[in-house]
């Protein structure tokens, strides 16, 4: 009896150690993959990026802010910071893990804003972008505020990749040609399909999501920190259908009231007329961000010259 139990008990000690490896091995093999669900964190983590200027948001602010533009215009050393999905809670944590690893505070930060993908939740949308780091524990408690990962994806080596689905594709990457300074434009013609079943938008926040908004801006305030307010362009149509704009231009309004923030609006950009521009309602293209992002560009560098 006594040989079984031994026996048993090796067999597990020795499956924890292999699986840990293993894992170990797919983390690291990740935190280098140029891939775009793991570059930016990758970057944020792993590499110096010293930057003058964040741009943080949604996609809205990842797929649409060109740094190389920004950076030939302004002279600054230009980041986005952009996530997918629904941003608040994201970029909150993502703006910690950068202030956490990175030793350059950034003189400016741009904040995109609008009626579309501010306060949403985000939960579950490309889960596998965190797991490379979850072996970290400071990252690992940040990600949990974002994502509710179950105890054995947090703590059991290797759960988490064996049970992923796509685990040929998480390993490989999509191998596209990865991100440049956080940012990689969508090159797509326009396609109309959910703004034409889009009867209606309605711009909405709740209280706690105000609160943690203003106790982010309060704290990078704190920091001495600039910060600055865009509206990134949206197709024209769009705005037409939001039933409640001139609510949303309150709300941010009294934000930037508050903390001295200008705000850069671009929802009535010439630029949002013409879907040549954009791939969807709420997303430019690569024409459309570049063109967009020398825009921004010039206009950008004339607040920051009013500034000082």
């Amino acid at each position: 009896m006594k040989k079984y139990i031994t026996a048993i008990f090796l067999f597990v000690i020795t499956a924890i150690v292999l699986n840990t490896i293993l894992d170990v091995a797919i983390s690291c093999h990740l935190q280098g993959n140029g891939d775009r669900r793991y570059e930016g964190w990758n970057d944020i983590i792993n590499r110096p990026i010293n930057a003058d200027l964040l741009i943080i948001g949604s996609s809205r602010a990842r797929l649409q802010f060109s740094p190389m533009i920004i950076d030939s215009v302004t002279g600054l050393n230009v980041y986005n910071m952009g996530t997918d999905g629904e941003p608040l809670n994201q970029w909150k944590v993502k703006y910690s893990v950068y202030s956490h690893y990175q030793e350059k505070r950034p003189d400016v930060l741009v904040i995109t804003i609008g009626y579309f993908g501010t306060f949403g939740s985000g939960i579950g949308f490309e889960r596998e972008q965190y797991f490379p780091h979850l072996i970290i524990p400071y990252v690992r408690q940040q990600f949990r505020q974002i994502e509710p990962f179950t105890w054995a994806e947090l703590y059991v080596p290797l759960y988490r990749y064996t049970t992923y689905m796509g685990l040929y594709s998480l390993l490989t990457g999509w191998r596209d040609d990865g991100l440049y300074k956080g940012y990689k434009p969508m090159d797509k013609k326009w396609d109309g399909t959910a703004y034409n079943l889009q009867e209606s938008w309605h711009f909405w926040y709740d209280e706690d999501k105000l609160q943690q908004f203003d106790e982010f801006l309060s704290a990078r305030k704190a920091e001495g920190i600039l910060l600055v307010f865009c509206y990134p362009p949206i197709y024209i149509g769009l705005t037409h259908k939001v039933d409640n704009i001139d609510e949303c231009y309150q709300f941010f309004q009294s934000l930037a009231d508050k903390y001295d923030i200008p705000i850069m609006d671009y929802t009535y950009s010439p630029l949002c007329n013409d879907t040549a521009y954009f791939y969807n309602a709420t997303h430019l293209n690569k024409l459309g961000a570049e063109s967009f992002s020398l825009q921004f560009a010039l206009d950008l560098d004339n607040v920051l010259r009013s500034t000082h």
